[in-house]
């Protein structure tokens, strides 16, 4: 009897741990749903559940419904927070949205070194618009030691995925290269897509 209670107590446990991310998902995916159908009240109210119990999708969806005002008031502020909550667990998105936030001043005090910080965590995971982004913070030095063969690297890491003015980044910085920058700048993109 006294092996079964410590068992019977872990499960209980167990259970009680589970139950929450069995509904979070539920949640998730009402929220999604809702958004798609532009009912952003509903959208809000379940992703506002599920994003205090820890998704990082939910984080992101509340988060933007408060940086766009959509279903309910626009908040730049509680839309900084929830993008950093979802940042800090590994969103991609929501790390290139910190990244903007940080660069432009909204929700958050402009801070271009935690701007590029916050670009250079999304651009590791292969987010296009954050490695352009981080491309262009080498180019003019921002927050980053001013290097135009990383600028290149990440400009050129961005074109492959055909992320937004990142041909014309290549091609200012080119104008700012010798040849030899530019090889070893590709050489750079080259190393870290076979290593990603």
């Amino acid at each position: 009897m006294k092996c079964i209670m410590p068992l019977i107590s872990f499960l209980i446990l167990i259970v009680i741990f589970i139950t929450p991310t069995v509904g979070q998902g539920a949640s998730d995916n009402i929220g999604r749903d809702a958004f798609d159908k532009g009912d952003y009240a509903t959208a809000f109210q379940e992703w506002s559940i599920s994003a205090t119990n820890g998704s990082t999708a939910a984080q992101l969806g509340l988060a933007n419904l408060y940086a766009n005002g959509l279903g309910t008031e626009k908040n730049i502020i509680k839309a900084a927070h929830w993008y950093s909550t979802a940042a800090k667990l590994g969103s991609s998105e929501a790390q290139y949205r910190v990244g903007i936030l940080y660069f432009s001043g909204q929700g958050v005090d402009q801070n271009y070194q935690k701007s590029a910080e916050s670009y250079i965590q999304a651009a590791e995971q292969n987010h296009a618009a954050a490695q352009n982004n981080l491309a262009g913070m080498y180019a003019l030095g921002l927050g980053v030691q001013r290097d135009f063969i990383k600028a290149y690297m990440w400009a050129f890491l961005a074109a492959t995925k055909g992320a937004h003015r990142s041909k014309e980044n290549l091609s200012l910085f080119e104008n700012r290269m010798d040849e030899e920058q530019v090889l070893e700048a590709k050489q750079l993109a080259k190393a870290w897509q076979n290593s990603h």
